[in-house]
């Protein structure tokens, strides 16, 4: 007979009455045949439409005998196959409901580590009653206390059908106020995020992050602007849409006013029209019955994604097994639980009377490892709304203050390696996790600047404790930003001043450290390193609060500066240097000027004539009464007095140059060594048209200048005679604020302080800050980074 004709026969019914002649231990029988033909029969029928088939079982005696297999081991393997069509049978309301309280009452009581019964635990939460009953009856302690920390089938399960706690607001409220499952809960996304950390992967058809590009690479506004064409170009390979929708609107002439405008006709300047949602339904689909008949939908979880209907049945699920297996790959296994217990923290912040339970230390690190790490772009996202949603509450700015996540929030998304790169190629996704940083601090900002806000930072600010005070006063600089607040919190309590104090003060006890003579000069500098790591708190105060008043008026000014000036002509010729005036024979003798270095090695013979018009040192020398004329001297040692180790090779492009070459081949400045040799000798021996190359018109040495390149800078920069130059200053110290890693601007101390020009460097910070702050807008501005 067809199996649907026996359906219409209510075979349901009858085939419960079968059941309710014999007992569970009968049926469960192996050695009988009766009870064989009984389970087949049972088998065929699940196959069949299940919704039909519980309706009419629920009618009958079947199910009083049905329940008794929760409660049998499933050891027998006919328990296990009727408790496996049974949990397919409960993806059903109707038969859930036939079973009712009283088996979940008798579960909880007399509960022991079974599949069966955790199963059914996870199958009533479909419904409101059902929910309701596990929170009351301790059905949701047992659930949330058997999700382990493991990337198992077990923890799949569970975390999969949280989240039919969406719309459950007293059972969200219990499961955040379960702090030992959430502290698993933190565990399994920290390991899950963390396995994302060095993924190469995760960037798909995006531009991949390139960190450690050569210093000489092209300029920063240049590199934007290529990016930029490339994505445009990029997305124009990928598609005619917008080609064709262009000539398209070409030919029609635009719709007149109150015209009818068809649905599905798009343009940039359309407006754009909202999604028109369906309601929520009660209680979403079940991941139980993904495939099954009769399962209950919701058009709100549409991101249940087609993983859910590859997945196997709730019954053929195999609990108790060793999961050793499952941590293996986290990407993968935690590819299905980690975005359902990131949604579970979603749901709960939507509920303000739990944010004080979300407002912890390691739930806040958590959602913004996730933001920052490799993590697919809805992990992040759900991460991002939520802490979002976590940062709009009115009550949010003590409890981040206390927990100084303002300053984590700007480690952790505005200091990204791609971000803080200069010649680095930014990925799309470190701009949205920069873009969500700015997002949080500017709400924390707003919090900052009402009445309360203020009160509280007011009372922050008077604290007589020093660590306090220290970070008030970064926090103040950071968060204060409105020009109502702002001018008062720097009248009176005068923040950046106190930071500039503790900043010098603590470059001077580094200054002061001394280690053993024998020890050597690595061992010092190694622990002028340890004394920076211990305080790199503060220091990530002060540099982070410093960097939050750059404007983008002084970026842009820099920046376009540079771009004028900059031009590469003269190191990109590739001819030889058979036109200069070095190293050639047709000299008059008493015209040649020989160099050597110190251990005698011969660089270079010059011209006279050459040498005076390119160096304002040997004009004066030559062309006035010195020795060097009076009597003769036509040879000369470098590199007796100089300050800076040169290599020989930059002396001969040094001597090139003043002999007016400026060929590739021999005087190409083609890495920031030679730049710095090159800088360095040219303000030395006063090599005018070799300084306007490098600083004062070309600014050649600017597009040098980057984060891991400062070090070897700085001594160039403390110079007395090329601090004043303001154009090499500013980008200096933009990009010190900017684009260097703390790593990087600790080396720059340890130079600073090697040269003993602590001073000398305060002085030079000052003036870019006190710049910096006079761009700051008047009117209220919450841009808290450029």
């Amino acid at each position: 007979m067809d199996k649907k004709m026996l359906l219409h026969c209510n075979i349901g019914y009858h085939f419960g009455a079968l059941l309710a002649r014999f007992t569970p231990a009968q049926l469960a029988d192996t050695e009988s045949e009766l009870s064989k033909k009984i389970l087949k029969i049972f088998s065929m029928l699940v196959k069949c439409d299940r919704n039909k088939l519980t309706r009419q079982l629920e009618g009958s005696p079947g199910p009083a005998v049905l329940v008794e297999f929760i409660f049998m081991s499933d050891a027998n393997p006919n328990v296990k196959e009727y408790q496996k069509h049974l949990i397919s049978l409960l993806g059903f309301c109707i038969l859930r409901e036939a079973f009712g309280l009283p088996v979940l009452r008798r579960i909880v009581e007399n509960y022991e580590p079974s599949g069966i019964k955790l199963k059914y635990l996870c199958v009533i939460a479909q419904d409101a009653w059902g929910r309701n009953a596990l929170r009351e009856h301790g059905g949701l302690e047992i659930l949330l206390d058997a999700c382990g920390e493991r990337f198992d089938p077990q923890a799949t399960m569970i975390s999969k059908h949280l989240r039919h706690y969406m719309h459950d607001a007293k059972g969200l409220s219990a499961i955040v106020r379960n702090e030992a499952f959430m502290d698993k809960l933190l565990r399994m996304i920290e390991k899950y995020s963390d396995a994302h950390e060095n993924c190469k992967g995760n960037t798909g058809k995006l531009h991949k992050v390139e960190i450690g590009l050569r210093p000489d690479a092209p300029n920063f506004i240049a590199q934007l602007n290529e990016l930029e064409d490339k994505t445009q170009t990029s997305y124009m390979k990928r598609t005619t849409f917008s080609k064709d929708l262009r000539d398209l609107t070409a030919m029609d002439p635009p719709p007149q006013a109150g015209s009818y405008v068809p649905l599905n006709m798009w343009s940039a300047s359309s407006p754009v029209r909202s999604p028109t949602h369906s309601s929520p339904s009660m209680s979403p689909r079940s991941q139980a019955n993904d495939d099954q008949e009769g399962s209950m939908s919701d058009s709100s979880m549409s991101s249940a994604s087609s993983e859910a209907a590859k997945s196997p049945y709730l019954a053929d699920i195999e609990l108790h097994q060793d999961s050793s297996i499952y941590d293996e790959d986290i990407l993968v296994c935690g590819r299905k639980i980690c975005p359902n217990l990131l949604n579970l923290i979603s749901w709960i912040s939507h509920n303000p009377e739990n944010h004080k339970c979300l407002m912890r230390r390691p739930i806040l690190e958590m959602l913004l490892k996730c933001m920052s790490r490799g993590v697919p772009s809805d992990v992040m996202k759900t991460a991002k709304a939520c802490i979002l949603r976590l940062v709009k509450s009115p009550t949010i700015l003590t409890h981040f203050l206390e927990l100084k996540m303002h300053i984590t929030v700007i480690r952790t998304l505005l200091r990204l390696p791609c971000l803080i790169q200069r010649y680095a190629r930014r990925c799309v996704q470190c701009d949205e996790r920069r873009s969500a940083g700015r997002e949080i601090i500017q709400e924390l900002s707003l919090h900052t600047c009402t009445t309360s806000g203020w009160a509280f930072m007011e009372a922050l600010l008077k604290k007589n404790d020093p660590v306090v005070h220290l970070f008030a006063c970064s926090a103040g600089v950071v968060l204060v930003r409105q020009s109502s607040y702002r001018p008062q919190m720097i009248r009176r309590f005068e923040p950046l001043l106190k930071l500039m104090n503790r900043f010098t003060a603590m470059l001077n006890e580094a200054a002061s450290i001394t280690v053993p003579a024998e020890s050597g000069e690595d061992a010092l500098h190694q622990a002028r390193i340890d004394f920076f790591a211990s305080n790199n708190a503060n220091f990530e105060m002060i540099i982070f609060a410093f960097s939050s008043i750059l404007t983008y008026k002084v970026q842009q000014d820099v920046l376009k500066s540079q771009v004028e000036r900059q031009s590469g002509d003269e190191i990109t010729k590739e001819d030889d240097c058979d036109a200069c005036r070095i190293n050639i024979n047709d000299i008059p003798i008493e015209r040649q000027v020989a160099f050597k270095l110190s251990d005698g090695t011969a660089l270079a013979t010059v011209d006279m004539d050459a040498l005076c018009a390119n160096s304002e040192y040997y004009r004066g020398m030559f062309e006035n009464n010195f020795a060097e004329r009076t009597q003769g001297i036509r040879e000369f040692t470098l590199g007796t007095d100089d300050s800076l180790i040169i290599h020989e090779t930059h002396y001969k492009k040094f001597l090139h140059r003043l002999a007016g070459c400026t060929a590739k081949t021999c005087a190409g400045i083609e890495d920031t060594a030679t730049c710095i040799s090159l800088l360095y000798l040219a303000d030395k021996y006063l090599a005018i048209n070799l300084l306007d190359l490098l600083i004062f018109k070309n600014g050649l040495a600017e597009k040098f200048v980057c984060g891991n390149t400062l070090a070897d800078f700085i001594p160039i920069l403390l110079n007395s005679s090329l601090a004043t130059h303001a154009p090499l200053s500013k980008l200096f110290f933009l990009i010190f604020l900017r684009y260097s890693s703390m790593e990087a601007i600790y080396e720059v101390f340890n130079v600073v302080i090697a040269v003993r020009s602590v001073d000398a460097f305060i002085e030079l910070l000052r003036a870019f800050l006190n710049e910096c702050w006079k761009t700051l807008p008047d009117h209220p501005s919450y841009r808290v980074w450029v």
